[in-house]
């Protein structure tokens, strides 16, 4: 299944895009369940308001008032810096009932060794890293589950051999020239 959308600001352009992708694979020994998603929001499409029409009270009402909220100044102040950065999400998660020779491990992306980010082997969860580099600045969030990491009753509904990998990575930078 692959879903994409957009919202589009007051003078059309995209504000925020949404991809969203969903699959399941039957194994021999188990299944496996991947969702990827990417969100990205550009707020300079909520900053540059068309001017009011002749026509406004032919606007849906609720369009209406979503144009006097954002036109109003402490919201414009609130968008102002926000107007030059692009915001950019991804997220990734696998699930697996199939027997894994790395774990929960095996379903997290590799591409977070090229980063130069190592998972450690400490049995924890959930590791988070974070990097300011001048006007970017970007999160990344991992989590690998096991099924003996989940509580009884949950382990019982999944299944023992139930495993689950993710990724969060969150990306604020300057915006590029279109």
């Amino acid at each position: 299944m692959k879903l994409s959308g957009r919202v589009p600001g007051p003078d059309g352009r995209s504000f925020m895009q949404i991809h969203l992708e969903m699959e399941q694979v039957p194994g021999a020994n188990g299944e496996e369940t991947r969702l990827r998603m990417h969100v990205s929001a550009d707020f300079s499409a909520l900053t540059a308001l068309p001017p009011p029409r002749s026509d406004e009270r032919a606007l849906a009402p609720a369009r209406r008032w979503v144009n006097h909220g954002l036109s109003s100044a402490p919201v414009q102040k609130v968008l102002a810096p926000l107007a030059d950065k692009t915001f950019s999400t991804w997220i990734q998660v696998r699930s697996s009932t199939a027997p894994l020779d790395g774990g929960s491990r095996a379903l997290v992306p590799g591409g977070i060794e090229r980063l130069g980010l190592q998972l450690p082997d400490d049995g924890v969860p959930l590791h988070a890293w974070s990097h300011d580099s001048g006007d970017s600045h970007a999160q990344m969030a991992v989590i690998n589950l096991d099924a003996k990491q989940l509580p009884p009753l949950l382990r019982r509904l999944l299944g023992s051999r139930f495993q689950l990998g993710g990724t969060i990575v969150n990306v604020v930078e300057p915006k590029r020239g279109d």
